[in-house]
């Protein structure tokens, strides 16, 4: 009984990893994941440590995807997820990894489902986006599905770099994204430690400062279709940076307002209105949005950055 009860607790405990925004398990997560089982918090993470299934840091736990278990049961995860979407997104999915498996044959290393499918988020309008890793890049062909693909290539070096300079698209990758093929490669890229954020937000920074200066610059010309074009870049970037000012991973392009406004109440006095881009009719509302963003980012946000 105690050894099914502990490998549900494992898959539990992943979903917790996946619904956090953090790269790390807290101690609430241990202890959702053993909920209504005969179980202790304790014995779990005893479990896990004999089974080298997780790294402790600082007093906080990683999953370990290099170990059998984790790595395993992250796979069985990603099928119960996929599972999830619907019928007809499941078929083109197959038949898009196919034809990329045939394709790239042994030069593939993995396909990974990212954006808004992979969180079972899409409208009518989204596209199947897919991370590949593969020591030759894969040609251009149509894929006769209901959807448009975009397909974001990488080899194996040029994916392990990104990580270790914490871009911020590859965190993303790893932490939502569902694998689809892995050819014993994507658990090297797990982080073995608590991923540092500094040189991410020293870059968002930098990012943050150059698009206020061309969102000022904008006003300049009163031509409305320029100046919002500006603002909802710069609005984009405010959100995501205030996300990762928290030590969190930005979701997707749906999802990053909610996120955003889940702590950022507690931390600013900000009037949500300004930061809907969809309550942006004219040039008074623009100035109106840009001055609201320029007093968080100059009050707050620059200095958690």
């Amino acid at each position: 009984m105690k050894g099914s009860a502990y490998y549900s607790a494992v898959f539990r405990l992943i979903e917790r990893y996946y619904l956090s925004d953090n790269f790390s398990l807290s101690g609430d997560d241990v202890a959702a994941s053993v909920q209504d089982m005969d179980l202790s918090s304790t014995d779990l993470i005893e479990f896990l440590f004999s089974e080298n299934a997780v790294l402790e840091d600082s007093r906080r736990l990683f999953l370990n995807f290099d170990c059998n278990l984790i790595s395993s049961t992250k796979k069985t995860y990603d099928v119960f997820k996929l599972s999830e979407l619907p019928k007809e997104s499941v078929a083109s999915i197959r038949q898009i990894v196919d034809a990329i498996k045939q394709d790239l044959k042994s030069n593939l290393k993995n396909i990974t489902l990212v954006g808004s499918q992979a969180r079972n988020l899409a409208s009518s309008g989204s596209d199947y986006d897919f991370l590949i890793i593969s020591r030759r890049k894969l040609e251009y062909r149509r894929y006769e599905v209901e959807r448009s693909v975009d397909i974001l290539q990488y080899t194996p070096a040029q994916f392990k770099k990104s990580l270790s300079k914490d871009d911020e698209f590859a965190l993303w990758a790893l932490k939502y994204g569902l694998t689809l093929y892995d050819n014993d490669y994507i658990e090297q890229c797990y982080p073995k430690k608590l991923v540092s954020f500094e040189e991410l937000k020293k870059r968002k920074k930098q990012l943050l400062e150059r698009l206020i200066y061309r969102t000022h610059l904008a006003f300049g010309s009163d031509r409305v279709s320029i100046i919002s074009k500006r603002l909802k870049k710069l609005n984009s970037q405010v959100l995501r940076s205030a996300i990762i000012a928290r030590g969190g991973i930005p979701r997707s392009a749906r999802e990053i307002e909610a996120q955003f406004f889940e702590g950022v109440d507690v931390l600013f006095e900000i009037d949500q209105f300004e930061f809907d881009d969809s309550n942006w009719n004219s040039l008074e509302d623009l100035e109106s949005a840009f001055e609201c963003i320029k007093s968080f980012y100059n009050e707050y946000l620059q200095w958690e950055l």
